[in-house]
């Protein structure tokens, strides 16, 4: 993934610089690192000297007694659609309010730091994070391509291609959580520093594989993770897969775990493991077929349209019925509703659904076409 303005202020180097404009550009993304300390004209531009996604450091030596000059800059760092400047104030104290306006107005994100941080260091750890990119985009790219093979051979291959330090145990992860990238390189350096694993930033989350030479070990390498996520992250999703005794299962566990944690949503837990899916798991693999449109229309759709002409609330009462596992005592109490009106509703779906005299498979048909609709809803919803 391309490295953004706001995945510098994650970095160390970075807690004591502030902000002071253009906040509305932090998405821009970083393809270098420069300086600007002279006098420049727009022909910089004509000449591909600056270029898209440049992020600049500047003591504004050259400018320091105009802002014209100020202005001029930032002009021309935004006609070149650079991401970025970090001014040290080793010559100027503040910087003038129409300077910090026009940045504003061009979303050109402006960052102040004192003078006894070194320029080195900045552009050391902003290449750093660039070049980790980098590298995860190979690594993605990497698992991309395990998840289209089929032979066992090839995958075994292309898992040491990934990492050749990979032990025959392995178990994987994949983790969500919205504006945690600083919280995200943390737990990815915390795992890349061991050799037998490996952690990296994929799609919209972090990919983490475990592995081990000895399978009793698995157990506390899960435990082991999922304490650093609930130590480390506040809100966030977390995909567990089962775990496998060969390396050649990479892409069983990989895809597991991603599943697992679209899961999350659905079955409204911040963690959930491959194991605990059960039907779901099969209903997700024939999400595409024409079945399971026809078993929901066959079981959901009557509730739904009896709802709709005589306002009984049936397919409501049906989803805290499966979700409170059959129980009507507890049913009632979730919908704060009378026992009685539980039962009385619970017949009356029998009757609309012709099962009067089968309540095991009601039960079951039921409970499955609640799964569909669940199913259903969290996919129409993430479209």
């Amino acid at each position: 993934m391309p490295v953004k303005v706001r995945n510098v202020l994650d970095l160390d180097i970075f807690q004591e610089v502030n902000i002071i404009a253009g906040e509305q550009g932090l998405n821009k993304e970083i393809h270098r690192v420069s300086f600007v300390d002279c006098p420049i004209s727009s022909d910089v531009i004509d000449k591909g000297i600056m270029r898209k996604g440049d992020f600049y450091l500047s003591s504004l030596f050259a400018a320091k007694d105009s802002i014209d000059s100020m202005l001029q800059l930032i002009n021309i760092l935004s006609q070149s659609k650079s991401s970025g400047i970090c001014i040290i104030n080793e010559y100027i104290d503040s910087v003038p309010e129409e300077v910090i306006n026009l940045a504003n107005k061009n979303s050109l994100p402006i960052f102040l730091a004192d003078k006894n941080i070194s320029y080195a260091d900045i552009i050391k750890s902003i290449m750093e994070l660039i070049v980790k990119s980098k590298e995860d985009t190979i690594n993605e790219m990497k698992i991309k391509s395990i998840l289209k093979l089929d032979q066992d051979e090839k995958i075994l291959q292309a898992a040491y291609d990934l990492n050749n330090n990979f032990m025959e145990n392995i178990i994987a992860f994949y983790l969500i959580a919205e504006n945690d990238n600083g919280n995200f390189n943390y737990i990815c350096e915390n795992i890349n520093s061991r050799d037998p694993w490996l952690a990296l930033k994929y799609d919209n989350g972090i990919l983490v594989i475990l592995s081990s030479h000895q399978s009793n070990d698995m157990k506390n390498l899960k435990n082991f993770f999922q304490s650093l996520v609930e130590t480390t992250c506040k809100d966030y999703t977390l995909g567990i897969s089962n775990e496998y005794g060969e390396l050649k299962d990479l892409k069983k566990a990989v895809l597991e775990a991603i599943f697992s944690c679209d899961f999350s949503n659905i079955l409204g837990k911040k963690t959930v493991e491959y194991n605990e899916l059960g039907v779901y798991s099969l209903l997700m693999s024939i999400k595409h077929k024409i079945e399971l449109k026809e078993f929901y229309n066959k079981t959901i759709l009557p509730l739904k349209q009896y709802d709709g002409k005589y306002k009984m609330d049936l397919f409501h009462t049906a989803i805290h019925f499966i979700d409170n596992d059959g129980d009507y005592k507890k049913t009632a109490n979730s919908l704060f509703q009378h026992e009685n009106t539980i039962r009385y509703r619970i017949t009356r779906m029998k009757q609309i659904l012709h099962m009067e005299d089968k309540n095991i498979e009601f039960y079951m048909q039921l409970s499955i076409g609640v799964k569909i609709h669940k199913l259903i809803n969290y996919f129409e919803k993430t479209l």
